[in-house]
């Protein structure tokens, strides 16, 4: 068997085991097993044992920490299928081969009569969930990791994720940035990267993040244009692509860009959550809310916390439905309260409703708690809108209550 690249996350699918008393069910679990390593097979970013070296393991309860030797994988999934009268219950459980710690675990009950209709979105959600938990272990351990020791894969990992997903800040733009810079100075080639740093540029002038907000967005460009002239078949270069379009401004590329990447790999909240994003922006509300409602099926313990639950809010102020979108971003900021383009977002939603002191309130909080944002590069975010009035409309907001020096 090849050895697993040491710089991607690689995983094991080992056969689930049937628990029903029919051993006429084993074909279910069998091909649950080969479903889910065709699925995460589509993300080129993780490298899956194959179908011939795990079932090897079939009808055995081996030690998973030996298994992750043997196979030389960081991940193993393991779980069963189990029919009992009318429904079918489906388990997984992700683990980490060395430690044998449990990283996730989820059941799955459907009835026994819709087993055809039923598995692909089952495997649809353990690939889905997959892909979510693999990143945020991964994010994990590249931080026990000296920066020298890092490939540009796991730079890439390190920079996106923890100024994105965990606490979006002036600081953690800034070393996100530094990871990113330095992942495509290890593999200028490295598409993936040049894409990655080129969305990662544009959140930065967004968001008030960068010191020159212009400058940067010409930066970002740069590199989206290289990683356009290198290889953009992978399915999440194509999905960092998409959310770089997003965020200068371009939808309807954006849209395109997302829409490859998900035929290549559906299993892809994060894709799925800026499709959704970009349809807003078109003012297609109600295309982004079943994708934001598709989302919430694969990944629903993300519901309530950042890009999952701050995009939808972003959209609903889109749609100037302020009132439902109040608690969503109120939500958000709880996770990540130095957020301040969401903190922003929100005060606009309470001037719209009425409520200028809270607005005023908002807005100032979000310039106190991370001092030295640009508000040209906010201004850029609130203002984008499908109605361009009602776009400069926000920004006047954010400027009349911005503190001033």
């Amino acid at each position: 068997m090849p050895s697993a690249p040491s710089d991607r996350p690689s995983i094991a699918v080992l056969p689930f085991m049937n628990m029903s008393d029919d051993s006429e069910q084993a074909f279910l679990a069998d091909g649950m097993t080969e479903d889910i390593i065709t699925g995460l097979a589509a993300t080129r970013h993780l490298y899956v044992v194959s179908r011939n070296s795990t079932f090897a393991y079939k009808g055995q309860s081996p030690d998973i920490r030996e298994v992750g030797r043997e196979l030389g994988v960081r991940y193993v999934l393991e779980g069963s299928i189990r029919r009992v009268g009318d429904k079918l219950r489906t388990t997984a459980q992700l683990i980490e081969a060395a430690s044998g710690n449990h990283l996730w675990a989820e059941k799955y009950d459907r009835l026994y009569s819709d087993m055809f209709e039923v598995q692909d979105e089952v495997v649809s959600d353990i690939a889905g969930a997959l892909s979510l938990q693999i990143t945020d272990a991964e994010v994990k351990r590249t931080r026990r990791e000296p920066p020298s020791n890092l490939g540009a894969w796991e730079l890439v990992q390190q920079g996106l994720k923890s100024a994105f997903y965990e606490a979006p800040s002036l600081q953690l733009s800034r070393d996100a940035l530094g990871a990113l810079e330095r992942a495509v100075e290890l593999d200028p080639s490295y598409a993936h990267a040049r894409a990655a740093y080129s969305w990662m540029l544009f959140s930065s002038a967004i968001n008030g993040w960068a010191t020159d907000p212009f400058a940067t967005i010409r930066e970002g460009q740069k590199q989206l244009t290289a990683a356009l002239e290198l290889d953009t078949s992978d399915p999440l270069t194509q999905y960092y692509i998409g959310a770089a379009y997003i965020y200068s401004g371009r939808h309807e590329i954006a849209v395109r860009f997302l829409d490859q990447s998900l035929a290549s790999n559906p299993h892809q909240p994060d894709a799925l959550v800026h499709l959704a994003l970009a349809w807003g922006f078109l003012g297609e509300f109600a295309r982004a809310y079943l994708y934001f409602d598709q989302v919430d099926r694969m990944a629903p313990n993300r519901i309530g916390i950042g890009p999952y639950a701050w995009y939808r809010g972003i959209v609903l102020t889109l749609e100037g439905r302020y009132d439902e979108a109040i608690p969503i971003i109120s939500a958000v900021l709880e996770h990540i309260p130095r957020y301040a383009t969401a903190r922003v977002t929100l005060g606009i939603a309470y001037e719209k409703t009425g409520r200028p002191d809270k607005a005023r309130a908002a807005i100032e909080r979000a310039n106190e708690l991370d001092p030295g944002l640009c508000v040209d590069g906010i201004a850029l975010n609130v203002s984008a809108h499908p109605d361009p009035e009602k776009g400069r409309e926000r920004e006047a907001i954010l400027r009349r209550y911005w503190p001033t020096a």
